[in-house]
């Protein structure tokens, strides 16, 4: 194992540079990134359709995105990326572990699932009680909306843990809890950045699925791409093994 990476606070402005520094790994290879993007798309139709496939969907996406983040890092270096790329991950040494990656987040979030539908049973057994005894029924559906918001907070941290752990993996030989900590820390060290980034975000995604959601294949490129940016940017590169 290599030393553990420092994740660095980034100036806020990041949150929109990782994704303006994204659009030049599209621009280099836009084709190629198109037909992977399509490619990934039916292939995540096809799983999910067998039993038991959002598990491996879950399982797969790790190296799926490994794969995808060394494309990056070969366009970084001055290569071309290939589609082969996107299965690259699936011979690399430390497969396992980005497998391990894909497992520990289903966990994390069937455990938010768990306890929002808990949540959700107790508060609807408590509106009941309370409209029993003659409380308005605004009240019950503010808390339903609470619940839910809630349900989605708690997924955040998952979310967090899972951003950079790949690329912590395969580039840091890091163990798969280590990458999941590291990723962790290294967005809640760069809140406010990751903030504007998820404002970005949400403009693109709700722009590219306009046009019957054709914008999907610039925009989902663009978010991989801003993935390895934001790796580059917050942590030491000068350790990656890749």
């Amino acid at each position: 194992m290599t030393s553990q990476p420092i994740a660095k606070s980034v100036p806020i402005g990041r949150g929109l540079g990782w994704m303006t520094d994204a659009w030049p790994y599209f621009a280099k290879s836009p084709g190629t990134w198109v037909l992977i993007t399509l490619i990934l798309g039916i292939l995540s139709i096809g799983v999910s359709l067998i039993p038991g496939g959002q598990i491996l969907i879950s399982l797969l996406t790790p190296v799926l995105s490994a794969g995808l983040l060394a494309g990056c890092a070969a366009q970084q270096s001055g290569e071309r990326i290939s589609v082969t790329q996107l299965f690259a991950a699936f011979s690399h040494p430390r497969l396992g572990r980005l497998m391990l990656l894909g497992l520990l987040a289903l966990l994390g979030y069937a455990l938010c699932l768990i306890l929002f539908v808990i949540g959700l049973y107790l508060f609807i057994g408590g509106a009941a009680l309370s409209l029993h005894q003659g409380l308005p029924p605004e009240l019950g559906i503010f808390g339903i909306v609470l619940v839910v918001l809630i349900g989605m907070a708690s997924m955040v941290p998952v979310m967090m843990a899972s951003w950079f752990a790949p690329a912590l993996v395969v580039f840091r030989d890091l163990s798969a809890t280590q990458a999941l900590l590291q990723s962790f820390f290294a967005c809640l060290r760069n809140v406010f950045p990751f903030l504007i980034y998820g404002l970005v975000l949400f403009v693109l995604f709700f722009v590219a699925t306009i046009p019957l959601g054709l914008g999907l294949l610039i925009v989902f490129p663009m978010v991989v791409a801003s993935v390895y940016v934001a790796y580059r940017d917050i942590f030491s590169t000068d350790g990656d093994k890749g």
